[in-house]
């Protein structure tokens, strides 16, 4: 298979499956995520219940900001290390002091300095209740995050709330 005709049966796919809450809109949606489960007809509830029940609910939680933060830590230490200074003094020497000798006179000094370290620590930190939505591939439905995969099972059950004016912003 080629790489085009890989993108064209990838392009199909997407277009067939598309968004499966197409027919509610936004606000209607948001209501339906917020609906008590003892409001969605019988069939919805179920499938609520079996993927609450029987799928682990608290995976499919994302959370829409970063919950890890990095703490830079800076240590500064004040060190001192010695360095050889070296004094030239000239003076006359030689035959009846007609030459200059240099006379070199080596000596130690002690110079300050910092040396600073960094540390970064990454922080983990919980979630905001406000900032809990349900992860890629799933809607919230009924207070509970349900795979998109089975709307279809509760899509006429949905569309007839819709039809009904149950699910209003």
């Amino acid at each position: 298979m080629t790489m085009f005709e890989i993108f064209i049966f990838s392009l199909c796919i997407f277009l067939v499956a598309g968004d499966p809450l197409e027919f509610l809109s936004d606000e209607e949606k948001e209501h339906v995520g917020k609906m008590h489960i003892l409001d969605l007809p019988i069939n919805a509830r179920r499938v609520v219940r079996d993927v609450t029940l029987h799928g682990n609910a608290t995976n499919h939680w994302c959370c829409n900001v970063a919950t890890t933060r990095n703490i830079t830590e800076t240590h500064s230490q004040l060190i001192y290390t010695k360095e050889i200074r070296d004094r030239v003094s000239h003076q006359h020497c030689g035959f009846m002091g007609l030459h200059r000798c240099a006379r070199h006179h080596y000596y130690y000094v002690s110079i300050p300095q910092y040396k600073t370290t960094y540390s970064v620590k990454v922080i983990q930190m919980s979630c905001p209740n406000q900032n809990l939505v349900c992860c890629k591939d799933y809607v919230l439905v009924a207070g509970s995050c349900i795979p998109l995969s089975e709307i279809p099972n509760i899509k006429d059950d949905l569309i007839n709330l819709h039809n009904g004016g149950v699910v209003v912003g």
